[in-house]
Order: C-alpha cells, then structure tokens, then sequence
C-alpha cells in the first residue's frame, strides 16, 4: 500500500537527517544521543 511505502521512505529519511542533525548540534551531545535512540526504536515500534 501507499501507506507502508510512506512508512518505509520516513525511516530511511529520518536517521540521514538525524545524522546531519548532529553535526550541526554538537555541544547538545547527551539531548541528541536520547533523540537518536527514540528515532532508531520508533519505527520498529510503529512496524
């Protein structure tokens, strides 16, 4: 479905993104590494 193939997109979109993320924010190291593991598991958890 459209739905599964949007799904699918966002989690291959969202850690490239994090990525870039921290490399602009760095001195929010400990913040950034909580959102990275919420990020990571969330799709796993919505799957």
């Amino acid at each position: 479905s459209a739905d599964g193939g949007a799904l699918s997109y966002s989690a291959f979109l969202i850690p490239i993104f994090n990525g870039l993320l921290g490399r602009i924010i760095r001195e929010k190291r400990v913040l950034y590494r909580w959102s990275t593991v919420i990020i990571l598991i969330s799709p796993i958890l919505i799957a």
